[in-house]
């Protein structure tokens, strides 16, 4: 919708690409990230949410900035049962998404941003089709929105925005389609 496109030019400076990567002594310059994901910052001091599942386990940390600058990231703290977590980077007067002081709609259109399928900091639109969705795997914790955007491995972590240019919601579990066999 062109409301959403606008949200998605206003506020796509303050989405990251965020990469898991070797070792300094391994891989320097994170050529090779092990991990994808995405995040969003949330204040201009350099806040980030994302996904727990894109930082679990990770070894070293980096953020990747729409004018392509990369970021050491570090982890402040995260709830591994609502699948969330709170990064540090270290940016001055960051832009940054602000959280959305009223609760989501169902039947109401939302941005995705998010970096799958290779592809960098990229839209996804769609619908909210439930506030509480009962996803079928007791791992989703209570209070997961269902969006019926096309989202894919590399959007974990990333923005769900409303038509206000404010965050809703971390793209958290993704219901892959099963492809049909010919």
């Amino acid at each position: 919708t062109g409301a959403l496109a606008g949200v998605y030019q206003a506020t796509r400076t303050a989405s990251l690409r965020i990469e898991d990567c070797a070792p300094v002594t391994e891989d320097p310059d994170c050529k090779d990230p092990n991990g994808v994901g995405s995040g969003v910052l949330i204040s201009a001091d350099g806040n980030v949410l994302t996904a727990y599942h894109v930082v679990f386990n990770s070894s070293r940390l980096e953020a990747v900035t729409l004018d392509k600058k990369r970021y050491p990231l570090t982890v402040v703290g995260f709830d591994e049962t609502q699948d969330l977590a709170l990064l540090k980077i270290n940016i001055a007067g960051a832009p940054f998404v602000p959280l959305t002081p009223g609760v989501p709609r169902v039947g109401q259109m939302a941005l995705a941003i998010g970096n799958s399928g290779g592809k960098f900091l990229q839209p996804k639109v769609g619908k909210l089709l439930a506030l509480d969705a009962a996803a079928g795997r007791a791992d989703f914790p209570a209070g997961t929105l269902q969006l019926d955007a096309p989202l894919a491995p590399g959007d974990s972590g990333g923005p769900i925005l409303n038509d206000a240019g404010q965050l809703i919601g971390i793209t958290s579990y993704i219901r892959l389609k099963p492809t049909a066999k010919t």
